[in-house]
């Protein structure tokens, strides 16, 4: 590769600087420092900026802390005094100061560490640091005047401010990027710069950012992305990771390409969208955000980053004196009707203001009662342990008091999880909970990184980080798009910097082409509220299948039909290998199975199984039958029984629409000439067939009596009431989802408990023991191709050798 045999050319000059450093033996705080490949190629490129071309350099790592901004210091300033010692006074012996400009990274302290040989760097290169009174001091306290000498090399602490050093040319300055919390550091710095007529600017920022200078072209940038990482060790090899002074673990530890875990929650997803549609029409209004719609969009942010409890996420916010918690916002948003809503917010109030205000308050309520993406964390933490056994794992929060919130919850989820997070020293803990404002070393071991969500467009580097080997994103199917969209934006941003870098250097770079994101996790269903995807089951009896339609057909596709098929026939299947004795458990190619994350189970297609997953196998039909205990137990309550009754005076007079308009779209179309938001006919045909228990809008209900000439829907505001009790009705159906998730989850670990019990009252007062004994949970080790067997191989767990079948911990003890 032309643009290698450039930056690390095969054959090194003996007066290399590079490698008369390295024939002295660098050291930092004792330990041996060897630069690799990638520190040759750095230092390389840099001067082949400073050399040929009048351009400032903008360089790339991925992100993470390192120390490479005070070894570029160092070595620039050497070069320039071995240059000039030559009488060389060109781009190398530039003359003027040599600036590192960083946040709290202190060169003076920092090169005590360092030595060449025998001899300490702090003391060789007399390094001062720029106070705030605009004078310098050395490491040992000793006062001097800027204008002393015109070869310093200085630290300028960002956290001091811009002091002005009267009398001082910067010759080149070095901003460490990579140590600034916000890009107004960075403004700052380059003003300073452009205030002392810095000859030439160098700053070291991270994969993802935004240019230095978006448009100008007096900047060069040169982004080490991870295929020209990757590309680089088969030729020229990886070096050895030898602490933040070098680039050499970033070779090492070549990224593996980005995963994604893919989860669906209908209801969150329905209501998540809605506020998106109305907070995007809010922006085209122009202007500042008015108190209430600011509110609302600052809640809907929140509980879209949310994957712990709200009550705790509530408590740790609270603790916060910058931060707001959801049920502070929520409760503005209650009181606000939108009298603020004025002049050009007028015609907003009308249209979009109530949709927000519902839709998000529904997403506060909805999370409050359950946030089920707690669960699929978990669940994911089973999977790392399982397929990325040894690796550190870091999980990624929005913000400080998300992060202590959603630590918290899991230590409350799992006690056992405690011993990887106190490992004595936090940067070494197995399982670490931390805001993207934290940011780590460079990764010298294998460390997954789980980002909750796809990242803010700010904060997209952060999937190219070094702080990880490997990242994972978890995202439901609307957050997959916005993922791919993302990721294909940086794309195109670095091909684009390295094209114009290579033709401004004339190197023959490679174009940039990341791996596609690969799915690891799912998908997978972790929550049964809302509408539903698949086609509703046809179960008797009146309507609360709904909220198990999931279930239903889980269980439908796991035990099979009632009357198998004796013939054998040829159907195609997937054998999944499992533990510990290496069971094979042939499934249909297009089933659905059930896992378990956490303390919920949730359904994914047999193609969405990983290694790791624990999988919920029945035992003979006794899933089945559980489900219809429940069921009908449910169904002979009185209550639900009346509440049935009158939810059917709607759902006839839908039915009614239909006969009168012909078609479900036909009825949609009418509804929405009275003012319904409704998008499409099977909306209709759900509220009629009670797949859907009621609209969420009550004023359809209205309409649908209007239009059917429906006094019984009219009379005394009656849709008003059965608006609320289809409410309650959901809620009762959301809490049977929840005994039943909680009862099987307490199943599982092999111990009683208070759900199960409940269960087993509701089931009519079958021992809780049996209900034990109808689940058998299994991780599978393997999943192999795809292949035609006969169909009565299906659902049975099959043994090559001899047979070592695990019993469930509670029946093992009996």
């Amino acid at each position: 590769m032309q643009y290698l045999d450039v930056l690390v050319p095969a054959e090194i000059h003996p007066g290399d600087l590079l490698e008369k450093l390295h024939s002295l033996r660098v050291s930092d705080n004792g330990a041996p420092v060897t630069p690799g490949p990638l520190d040759q190629a750095t230092i390389n490129l840099v001067r082949e900026v400073l050399t040929r071309t009048d351009k400032n350099l903008s360089l790339e790592m991925p992100r993470g802390r390192s120390d490479i901004a005070v070894f570029m210091g160092v070595y620039l300033h050497l070069m320039r005094q071995g240059a000039r010692l030559r009488q060389q006074f060109d781009a190398e012996g530039f003359g003027g100061v040599v600036a590192v400009i960083g946040r709290n990274t202190n060169l003076t302290e920092r090169l005590r560490l360092i030595k060449i040989g025998r001899y300490n760097l702090s003391e060789g290169l007399s390094a001062q640091r720029v106070r705030a009174d605009g004078r310098l001091t050395d490491m040992h306290g000793k006062i001097h005047d800027p204008a002393e000498r015109p070869d310093w090399i200085l630290y300028l602490n960002t956290t001091l401010g811009w002091p002005a050093l009267t009398g001082v040319k910067v010759g080149l300055a070095v901003i460490d990027r990579a140590s600034f919390r916000n890009p107004e550091t960075l403004e700052g710095a380059l003003a300073w710069c452009k205030e002392h007529h810095a000859g030439r600017i160098i700053v070291i920022g991270s994969l993802g950012d935004p240019p230095p200078m978006p448009g100008d072209a007096g900047w060069l940038r040169w982004p080490w992305t991870p295929r020209l990482r990757t590309d680089m060790v088969p030729e020229v090899g990886a070096g050895r990771a030898c602490g933040a002074l070098s680039t050499n673990c970033l070779l090492t530890m070549l990224p593996r390409p980005l995963g994604v875990a893919i989860y669906s929650a209908p209801e969150l997803a329905s209501l998540r969208r809605t506020c998106l549609m109305s907070i995007a029409a809010a922006r085209k209004v122009g202007g500042p955000l008015p108190r209430p719609v600011a509110d609302a969009v600052r809640l809907v942010n929140l509980l879209g980053s949310l994957w712990g409890q709200v009550p705790t996420a509530n408590v740790w916010a609270a603790a916060d004196p910058r931060g707001v918690s959801a049920a502070t916002l929520a409760a503005y948003l209650r009181r606000s009707r939108g009298e603020d809503l004025r002049d050009r917010w007028a015609s907003f109030r009308e249209t979009h203001w109530p949709d927000l205000r519902r839709a998000a308050l529904q997403m506060t309520d909805l999370l409050t009662e359950c946030n089920p993406r707690l669960d699929l964390l978990l669940g994911l933490l089973d999977w790392a342990e399982a397929n990325r056994p040894g690796a550190r794992v870091v999980v990624r929060a929005h913000s400080r008091p998300a992060a202590r919130a959603l630590e918290a919850d899991l230590l409350e989820a799992r006690p056992s999880l405690a011993g990887q997070m106190d490992d004595g020293d936090p940067a070494h803990a197995k399982l670490r909970v931390i805001p993207y404002s934290d940011t780590g070393p460079w990764a010298s071991a294998p460390t997954l990184e789980l980002h909750l969500g796809a990242p803010a467009p700010w904060r997209r580097g952060a999937l190219l980080s070094g702080e990880a080997t490997e990242h994972v994103v978890a995202v439901d199917r609307d957050e997959e798009r916005w993922l791919h969209l993302s990721i294909g934006a940086v794309e195109t941003d670095l091909r684009t910097a390295l094209a114009s870098a290579g033709a401004d250097l004339a190197l023959e770079v490679p174009q940039v082409q990341q791996p596609r994101p690969t799915v690891v996790y799912g998908p997978v269903r972790i929550d049964d509220r809302g509408e539903h995807d698949e086609a509703p089951a046809s179960v008797p009896g009146i309507d609360l299948t709904d909220l198990f339609e999931d279930f239903s057909l889980a269980v439908t596709q796991l035990t099979g039909p009632n009357t198998p098929d004796l013939g054998g026939r040829p159907v195609s299947a997937v054998p999944v290998t499992l533990e510990p004795d290496g069971a094979v458990y042939w499934l249909p190619a297009s089933a659905q199975v059930e896992v378990l994350a956490g303390t919920r189970y949730f359904s994914t297609p047999v193609h969405g199984l990983q290694p790791g997953m624990q999988l919920l196998i029945p035992r003979g039909e006794s899933r089945g039958g559980l489900y219809q205990r429940l069921l009908q137990s449910v169904h002979s309550e009185a209550d639900v029984m009346a509440v049935e009754l009158i939810l059917r005076r709607f759902r006839n007079a839908v039915d009614e629409l239909h006969d009168r308009f012909g078609s479900w779209d036909a009825v949609a179309r009418a509804l929405n000439q009275r003012g319904s938001k409704i998008t499409t006919g099977a909306t209709c045909s759900n509220w009629a067939r009670g797949t859907v228990i009621a609209p969420d809008d009550i004023e359809d209900i209205r309409r649908v009596g209007r239009l059917a000439w429906q006094d019984t829907l009219l009379v005394d505001r009656t849709w008003e009431r059965i608006g609320a009790l289809a409410v309650r009705l959901r809620g009762l159906h959301r809490a049977l989802g929840q005994l039943l998730s909680a009862a099987i989850a307490e199943a599982v670990s092999g111990a009683g408990g208070t759900h199960l019990q409940r269960l087993s009252d509701l089931c009519g007062g079958v021992d809780p023991t049996e209900i034990l004994e109808e689940f058998d949970v299994r991780q599978v080790r393997s999943i192999g191709p795809s292949n035609v067997v006969p169909s009565v191989e299906l659902r049975r767990l099959t043994y090559s050798g001899p047979r070592t079948r695990p019993m469930h911990p509670t029946l093992e003890s009996r």
